[in-house]
C-alpha cells in the first residue's frame, strides 16, 4: 500500500520532476559518513550520511539543500532555530535528527519529504503541533517529547496512515482530537507528562495500539482512563506513573494481553483482588509506592520476569513468591523485610537479587536452590551471618554485605567455597 501510495503522490508532482531515488539500507549502511558539511559539499553527489552533531551550530546552512542524496542527517545537540525553508529539497531524506536544538517551529514544507520515515525533535522549544506535520506518506516515527506544544491541529493530516510512533510526553497538551483514531497503524503512543484529564474514547478504535504511556498526568480521571483502556483489543505495555489514586481500578484486570505494567510513584498501598488475572504480565514496576503487600499467589503470573518493588513499606513477602518460577529479576531494596519465606529458593530461575536496605537480620538456607543467582545484594541490612546454602550459589559474580554487623563470619571460608565470586563487605 505504501508503495502504491508514494507512486501516485510522485506522479502528481508532475513528469518532468527527476531524481534518484534513494538506495536500500543494506547500501546505505557501506556509505561513508560525513562530519561537516564543507566536505559534503565538495563531493556533493556522495553524500548519503551527515553527521554534524555536537558541532555549536546556531544555523543549517541552507546549502545543505544541494546534497541531493542524502538520506540521513543527525544535527543534535546543537542551536539550531530553525530548518532551511528549502529543506523539501532534500527530497530522499529518511531519517532527521534535531534533538536538542532551540527549534520553535517547523516549516510545512517537511510534509513533502516523500521518503521520510523518522523525525526526532525531543528536546527544543516547538510550541505548536504543525497542520499537515505527519502527511510525510512514509513517515512511522515522530519524537516531540519535551517541547511545548499545547494544541493539535483542528485537522487531520491528510496521509498519516502509517505514523506508528508518536512520542508527546512532556508538552502542555491537554486534549487529544478524536481523528487520533485514524492513525490506524498507530502501535506507540507517548502522552506523559502533559495536563491530560482524560482519555478519549475512540483511543480504542486504535487497533494495533500496543504501548501506553500516560504517566505523570496529574489531572488524570484515573478512573475513566482504566475504564477506556480496558476496552482495547491489543495493549501489551501500559505505563501509568505518577497516578495519585489511593486504589487502582478494578477494571485493570481486563488488561489480560498486558505484558509489560509500569505503576510507579503512586499513591496506592494494595493491589486490587482481580490483580493475578494479568498472567501475561512478564515486567511490573511498583517502585516509590507506599505498598504494604505483595498479593499471595503471585505465582499466578506465570510468566512474570522482573519485578520492581524498591522504596515501598513491605514487611514481609508472600510465603508463596517461590511460585513465581519465571522470575529473572526481583527488586525489592529500602523496604522493611526482615527476611525471606524458606520457599524463596524455588526461584531457580532468578538471575539479579536486589535486597540492599532493608532490615533482614537472616535468610534461609534454602537460598541455595538459586541455582541461576549471579549478582546478591544485601547491603544495608541487620546480618550477623549467612546460611550454608550461600556457599553452593557457585554462579554468583557479586555477593554484596557492606553494612551488616558481620564481624565474626568468617569470610576466608566463604571466598573458598566461592573462588570466582567478587565479595564485598
Amino acid at each position: 500500500m505504501n508503495y502504491f501510495v508514494l507512486c501516485f503522490l510522485l506522479m502528481g508532482l508532475g513528469a518532468t520532476t527527476v531524481w534518484a531515488q534513494p538506495i536500500s539500507s543494506d547500501e546505505l549502511a557501506s556509505k561513508k559518513t560525513y562530519k561537516s558539511l564543507e566536505e559534503a559539499l565538495a563531493n556533493p553527489e556522495d553524500v548519503y550520511k551527515l553527521d554534524l552533531r555536537n558541532q555549536k551550530l546556531n544555523e543549517l546552512s541552507a546549502d545543505i539543500t544541494k546534497l541531493k542524496k542524502l538520506q540521513v542527517l543527525m544535527a543534535s545537540n546543537n542551536n539550531i532555530q530553525a530548518l532551511p525553508s528549502g529543506i523539501d529539497k532534500l527530497k530522499n531524506l529518511q531519517i532527521l535528527q534535531l534533538d536538542k536544538n532551540d527549534i520553535t517551529e517547523l516549516p510545512n514544507s517537511i510534509q513533502k519529504l516523500l521518503y521520510l520515515e523518522s523525525i526526532n525533535l525531543r528536546y527544543n522549544q516547538v510550541m505548536a503541533f504543525p497542520e499537515n506535520f505527519l502527511a510525510a506518506p512514509l513517515l512511522k516515527t515522530v519524537d516531540l517529547r519535551d517541547n511545548q506544544i499545547k494544541t493539535f491541529p483542528a485537522k487531520p493530516a491528510k496521509t498519516a496512515v502509517n505514523v506508528e510512533v508518536l512520542l508527546l510526553g512532556y508538552n502542555e497538551l491537554s486534549t487529544l482530537p478524536n481523528y487520533i483514531t485514524s492513525y490506524e497503524n498507530l502501535k506507540r503512543l507517548d502522552l506523559a507528562g502533559n495536563k491530560f484529564t482524560r482519555i478519549p474514547e475512540d483511543l480504542v478504535q486504535c487497533k494495533k495500539l500496543e504501548s501506553l504511556d500516560i504517566s505523570y498526568n496529574r489531572e488524570m480521571n484515573w478512573r475513566q482512563a482504566f475504564d477506556i483502556l480496558s476496552k482495547t483489543e491489543n495493549l501489551q505495555e501500559l505505563f501509568a506513573n505518577g497516578m495519585d489514586a489511593r486504589q487502582l481500578p478494578e477494571t485493570i484486570k481486563q488488561l489480560t494481553k498486558l505484558k509489560k505494567l509500569h505503576l510507579k510513584d503512586c499513591q496506592y498501598t494494595t493491589l486490587p483482588e482481580g490483580f493475578l488475572e494479568l498472567t501475561a504480565l512478564e515486567e511490573l514496576d511498583l517502585s516509590n509506592t507506599p505498598l504494604e503487600t505483595l498479593p499471595n499467589n503471585l505465582g499466578k503470573l506465570k510468566n512474570l520476569k522482573v519485578l520492581y518493588a524498591n522504596n515501598c513499606q513491605l514487611e514481609e513477602l508472600p510465603q508463596d513468591i517461590g511460585d513465581a518460577v519465571e522470575l529473572r529479576q526481583l527488586f525489592l531494596n529500602n523496604n522493611k523485610l526482615k527476611t525471606l519465606p524458606f520457599g524463596f529458593g524455588q526461584l531457580f530461575r532468578l538471575q539479579n537479587l536486589y535486597l540492599s536496605s532493608n532490615q533482614i537480620n537472616s535468610l534461609p538456607n534454602s537460598v541455595g536452590g538459586l541455582v541461576s543467582l549471579h549478582n546478591l545484594e544485601l547491603q544495608n541490612n541487620k546480618l550477623t551471618s549467612l546460611p550454608d546454602g550461600v556457599k553452593v550459589l557457585d554462579k554468583l559474580t557479586g555477593l554484596y554485605l557492606s553494612n551488616n554487623p558481620l564481624d565474626n563470619y568468617d569470610f576466608e571460608k566463604l571466598q573458598v567455597a566461592l573462588p570466582l565470586t567478587y565479595i564485598s563487605y
